[in-house]
């Protein structure tokens, strides 16, 4: 599944990250930026799997899991 990334309607916030700065951000499983996976896997990120997407450890592709050890 594609990520389904955060966009705003007539924000009107004098900076919004998401709208000025470009922020990408998944409504469903929590990712942006360096956190975000080729693939959502669907359900909200854990920490651990933070930590290992951000140093290139793992990645959600075609519905699975990938550990790049």
């Amino acid at each position: 599944m594609k990520h389904d990334l955060e966009k705003h309607k007539n924000c009107n916030k004098e900076y919004c990250s998401i709208c000025v700065g470009g922020l990408a951000l998944c409504t469903v499983c929590g990712g942006a930026e360096m956190t975000l996976t080729t693939d959502c896997c669907e359900r909200p990120l854990t920490e651990a799997e933070c930590d290992l997407i951000i140093n290139s450890e793992l990645d959600f592709k075609n519905r699975i899991w990938v550990r790049s050890d």
